[in-house]
């Protein structure tokens, strides 16, 4: 059960996150950011909403005991229509610092487990594994992954569907788990037209207003009621690999269908899906893996 958190950048996603932990009941809240007077607002505001419970600003570890999870969602890249909304690489670099900076403040051993919002979230979720070494650190991003494939198919097929997972990269290397919608073994142009429609989709969003909310959030608020919640439940989490699976090597975090039992990791589910997405799947660790090291090199 969680207690007590700290959030990390009190911008759109990481207020309504840190709004909807208080109403989950923890006790205590610390959040972080960069600009000193922005965060003492932000718990002000959230200390008026919740007056029973704790909210402070957090410089540095001096401010912070030991915590039951923290929530990294901070955002550095300002989105542009001229940038490409899936740059993972310019993303990474620039958050990879944070995460740097972040240990340095708070040393390896404050939080009990770590969520990662921040894109790019297979690579974070890795480098803040690397960096803590707390013994659950995962990401979020591929339930928005399924949620915009199951419109997406919706739409391509002209049917409603039931249940549909995505697991690899939350980008480019999407995997969606087609086989879980159809009784027929689909070619590889399937995956990729589907690929296609769901950037398409959430370009629109950032060339038209901004970088998604509303998704993203619900996505968030489904996770936290999950981890709240007395019975278990099966989700894709970003989270690192411990051993082989669908030929991809441990070390390295993708997601990945996992069992939550009563708001814990409970274990990594070993689904039954098609050559096509074994081979998606292996080419989104490979993706992850190259560009992982890149990244460390330009930190």
């Amino acid at each position: 059960m969680i207690h007590s958190a700290l959030v990390v950048g009190p911008g759109r996603i990481g207020c309504a996150i840190a709004y909807r932990l208080l109403e989950l009941g923890i006790e205590e809240l610390w959040v972080v950011g960069r600009g000193g007077g922005k965060v003492a607002g932000v718990c002000a505001d959230l200390s008026e909403a919740f007056p029973n419970c704790l909210v402070r600003p957090a410089g540095s570890s001096r401010d912070v005991g030991e915590v039951d999870a923290a929530f990294l969602a901070f955002s550095t890249l300002s989105w542009s229509p001229s940038v490409g909304f899936n740059d993972r690489q310019v993303e990474a670099i620039e958050n990879f610092r944070i995460v740097r900076q972040l240990r340095q403040e708070f040393g390896r051993t404050k939080f009990g487990q770590i969520c990662v919002i921040s894109n790019p979230v297979d690579l974070l979720a890795r480098y803040v594994s690397e960096q803590f070494g707390s013994g659950w650190v995962y990401g979020l991003g591929s339930t928005l992954d399924a949620r915009r494939c199951r419109i997406a198919v919706e739409r391509l097929w002209g049917k409603t569907v039931g249940e549909l997972r995505c697991i690899g990269e939350h980008g480019a290397h999407l995997v969606p788990l087609l086989s879980e919608a159809t009784d027929r073994d689909l070619p590889r142009e399937e995956y990729e037209s589907l690929r296609r429609a769901v950037f398409e989709s959430a370009g629109q969003i950032i060339r038209n207003w901004a970088v998604p909310l509303f998704g993203p959030l619900r996505c968030c608020f489904e996770h936290l009621d999950a981890v709240f919640g007395d019975s278990d439940v099966q989700t894709t989490l970003s989270t690192m690999l411990t051993e082989e699976l669908y030929g991809v090597c441990p070390g390295i975090a993708l997601g990945v269908p996992v069992r939550l039992h009563r708001g814990s990791l409970g274990e990594v589910l070993h689904l039954d899906i098609s050559e096509v997405e074994q081979g998606l799947f292996r080419e989104a660790g490979e993706f992850v893996s190259s560009l992982y090291q890149q990244v460390l090199l330009q930190v």
